[in-house]
């Protein structure tokens, strides 16, 4: 790049934001105008370059996109029930909402962290349906609510090295798509059709079976370690 002697490279297709050469050659890429996905959160816009002869050039991003994605991350630990868990979605969810500009902010909402209301927290139905509630007084949009929270090691009804093994297993199974493509065959075949019709899941998408598995062992593993409230 420095050989062409070019001020300034603007680079394309990527939809990241991000400079591969901050010297006086300049190159970036400005990324996508308008994030399309939960991947492609934070603010997305244009490069204004600013150019002039033998300076290095100066760049300026300038927010374009006009609805925004958000990955929000809360740390449930030591929260010491459901209700204090979603006190804390509340306050991060503020923050994205006010970081957002007046956009339309669409969020992905994940739960992380050592508390007692881990097994509660399980219950993927009811926690979004809180969080979506939640989302609704703020004008905001849930994508989604996972929830990846642990109970206390004091509160585990399970032998540690069983968990372990429960634990190593799910994990061995959500990266084997051959086996979750043959345990899924039998319930394609009864409502498969059924549930692709209504727009809920594709039994015949590894991506939908791996996305199952990864709740289902996450809500085992939080009921295993701990108890409801």
């Amino acid at each position: 790049m420095a050989r062409t002697e070019y001020d300034y490279f603007a680079l394309g297709h990527v939809h990241a934001r991000y400079v591969v050469n901050a010297g006086h050659r300049v190159a970036a890429f400005s990324g996508n105008l308008q994030g399309r996905k939960p991947s492609e959160s934070g603010p997305k816009g244009a490069l204004v370059v600013d150019v002039e002869a033998d300076q290095q050039a100066v760049l300026r991003h300038v927010p374009l996109d006009v609805a925004r994605w958000a990955r929000v991350m809360v740390d449930a630990t030591a929260a010491t029930d459901f209700d204090d868990v979603l006190n804390r979605v509340e306050e991060e969810l503020r923050n994205a909402k006010s970081e957002a500009d007046g956009r339309l902010l669409i969020a992905r909402v994940e739960i992380a962290g050592t508390t007692p209301a881990a097994a509660t927290l399980a219950d993927s139905e009811r926690l979004q349906e809180e969080v979506g509630l939640i989302g609704d007084r703020h004008g905001i949009t849930l994508e989604r609510t996972r929830s990846r929270a642990l109970a206390p090691t004091e509160w585990q009804s399970l032998e540690p090295e069983l968990l372990e093994a429960i634990r190593r297993a799910a994990e061995a199974l959500v990266t084997d798509p051959v086996q979750l493509r043959e345990l899924a065959r039998a319930l394609d075949r009864e409502v498969g059709r059924e549930l692709r019709d209504q727009g809920l899941v594709d039994l015949k998408d590894d991506d939908a079976l791996v996305s199952l598995a990864t709740d289902a062992s996450i809500a085992l593993l939080a009921r295993l370690n701990g108890e409801g409230d």
